[in-house]
């Protein structure tokens, strides 16, 4: 059971961003995010938390950072994101 620290990290090294994670409860029992490959890069923001994130994670809320620190909006690509990281 991963903690919302390590889902973060789980996402961060699989998608090549950072996200920040936020949830009104302490005690949850959190699948792990379980992926093979890295979502595809021609993903919105928006694509990528209705596919990847809120299918598994619905009660939490997240936001996808750009390489500044900044949080992306929704229309942005994964490409764009990610290579604000490079």
């Amino acid at each position: 059971m991963p903690s919302i620290k390590n889902i973060e990290k789980n996402i961060q090294e699989l998608e090549g961003f950072e996200v920040r994670i936020s949830s009104n409860s302490a005690k949850r029992n959190l699948p792990e995010y379980d992926y093979d490959r890295a979502a595809r890069a021609a993903f919105t923001v928006a694509d990528w938390k209705r596919a990847r994130f809120e299918r598994n994670y619905p009660e939490l809320k997240i936001e996808v950072l750009r390489g500044d620190g900044k949080v992306a909006t929704n229309t942005l690509t994964l490409a764009k994101i990610r290579a604000g990281y490079e």
